[in-house]
């Protein structure tokens, strides 16, 4: 986003306080890896995030199998 459209958006972020942050966090983004297998990867991570967090499965041992899945991938 442009510096000089930022005054622009002062009303709309005062009703959208929110979206400021996502606004602001554009400034930090980085384009996903460009691999066949990023999406893959992705979605191992996502699974064993959620059998942590909602199947009681340690952190650790989540990940070591979601990276020993993706090290098959490659």
């Amino acid at each position: 986003m442009r510096k000089s459209a930022i005054p622009l958006l002062e009303g709309f972020y005062r009703e959208n306080p929110f979206r400021k942050v996502a606004f602001e966090q554009i400034a930090y983004a980085q384009e996903r890896p460009r691999l066949p297998q990023f999406s893959t990867w992705a979605s191992l991570l996502a699974e064993a995030l959620e059998k942590s967090l909602k199947g009681g499965v340690p952190p650790q041992r989540a990940l070591e199998e979601a990276q020993r899945k993706a090290e098959a991938v490659r």
